[in-house]
């Protein structure tokens, strides 16, 4: 029995080196004696990723214990981190396209739910504008689109500036004035057949501009881009799942 003994005292201590918690730049020495030399600068390189990456300051990977991974799972774990770093990177382009996409959704949430003009004068045209809004925060100052379609003739638009003193809270509906000078007034106030349009294009709050609509060309290159951060982050799902611990 005791040579049994010594005998498996003897088979654990020629187990692959592993990192140990409690002395880990002793056994990070070991892992890397372990490793064929010409791969020695790969497992530095991924020993220091990994041991940031354990304390969490690595983007997409969280906090992990490092105690009793070897070399080779190291190495493996190494590469995992980096492609979950280029995948989280690409996450936050994606949002980033998706913000500028949903735009006019989010404009539409100021929501004009009654437009009055009246004639001043002969170059001067006011209206009262009943706003409802539907944002998650107090809107200061917007700029609205004034769009007047007549069917089989012209189509005047304009934009004209909103003041909201106090400003307009979250869920808040009222009505302000507005002096309208541009084109658009001359098919003020809007009659049958003609139609108009009312909508936001910029909106401040909180001392900054909060949402102003895209033009044509950033809405272009948003569909493209997020379509190229969708393709890239499927590769790296892939990638991922290729990865593998070496036995």
């Amino acid at each position: 029995m005791l040579l049994l003994a010594a005998a498996a005292v003897l088979a654990g201590g020629c187990g692959e080196p592993v990192l140990d918690a409690s002395d880990l730049d002793g056994s990070i020495a070991e892992l890397r004696d372990s490793v064929d030399e010409s791969q020695q600068a790969v497992f530095d390189e991924a020993i220091v990723l990994v041991r940031q990456a354990s304390t969490g300051k690595v983007t997409g990977t969280k906090p992990f214990q490092l105690g009793g991974m070897t070399a080779p799972a190291v190495m493996a774990e190494a590469e995992r981190i980096e492609i979950r770093r280029d995948r989280a990177m690409e996450t936050e382009s994606a949002t980033a396209y998706r913000e500028i996409l949903d735009t006019e959704q989010q404009l539409a949430k100021l929501e004009v739910t009654r437009f009055t003009a009246q004639q001043l004068d002969s170059t001067h045209m006011a209206a009262w504008v009943t706003v409802r809004n539907g944002l998650g925060f107090p809107v200061e100052t917007a700029w609205l689109r004034v769009e007047v379609l007549i069917p089989g003739g012209p189509a005047t638009a304009g934009e004209e500036f909103v003041p909201f003193q106090p400003p307009l809270r979250p869920g808040q509906e009222r009505m302000v004035k507005i002096m309208v000078s541009g084109m658009e007034a001359r098919s003020l106030p809007v009659e049958p057949p003609a139609v108009g349009r009312y909508k936001f294009q910029l909106v401040e709050g909180r001392g900054r501009v909060a949402l102003q609509m895209p033009t044509p060309e950033q809405l272009r290159k948003a569909e493209a881009g997020l379509a190229g951060v969708q393709r890239r982050i499927a590769e790296l799902d892939t990638r991922l799942a290729a990865v593998k611990t070496p036995e």
